[in-house]
């Protein structure tokens, strides 16, 4: 679900969320504010696709440790410190 290439989507909230890349560039603005709504879109989807994965997995032990994985990755990698 999340396959961390070439830094993946922290790197992208690293150099593109930043406020010095902001002020910076601010004719870029629009584009990062919907780069930010779709990182946490996709963040979203994450979880309920885990959610949907706990209705039809028949091994709990496996789906809470995918859980606890991406929870843990959501909240590293997609959750802005705003």
């Amino acid at each position: 679900m999340d396959s961390p290439v070439q830094g993946g989507v922290k790197l992208y909230r690293q150099t593109f969320l930043d406020p010095a890349y902001e002020s910076a560039h601010p004719e870029q603005k629009e584009d990062v504010g919907t780069l930010r709504l779709q990182i946490l879109e996709y963040a979203s989807v994450i979880d309920q696709a885990l959610d949907l994965h706990a209705q039809v997995c028949k091994d709990s032990a496996f789906h809470e440790a995918l859980r606890s994985r991406m929870s843990n990755s959501l909240r590293v990698n997609y959750v802005t410190d705003e």
